[in-house]
């Protein structure tokens, strides 16, 4: 999953369309949360500001419960062994983000989010 146009794909939440435009990276667990991964995103239906501008979201995907484990004597995740041979792709259910949230503006010239 990169940031090139062939590469776009879609998210459909409560009838909204969600483009991702951003390579899906880990975002690891800080704070002790839960494992995620997470991308940018634009939907084509939102209006543009005047200086050109779309809303920019951050999806959010939890990784699948087989994938990881909550370690309740050191209060922290780890992987399972289910995910050693898997490919990363595989650890989260991308149709379905765990939480979708306004990141700032994108803009379709420059690709640039601010």
């Amino acid at each position: 999953m990169t940031n090139n146009e062939e590469a776009r794909w879609t998210v459909i939440v409560d009838n909204k369309e969600y483009i991702v435009i951003s390579d899906v990276y880990n975002a690891c667990w800080p704070d002790n949360r839960r494992p995620q991964y997470e991308a940018l995103a634009i939907c084509e239906d939102d209006e543009c500001s005047e200086s050109g501008y779309k809303p920019c979201y951050r999806l959010r995907w939890d990784v699948l419960d087989q994938y990881v484990r909550f370690d309740a004597d050191e209060l922290k995740w780890s992987w399972t062994e289910a995910a050693v041979d898997r490919d990363e792709y595989e650890y989260c259910n991308w149709y379905e983000p765990s939480s979708i949230e306004g990141r700032g503006w994108y803009s379709d010239k420059s690709g640039a989010v601010i």
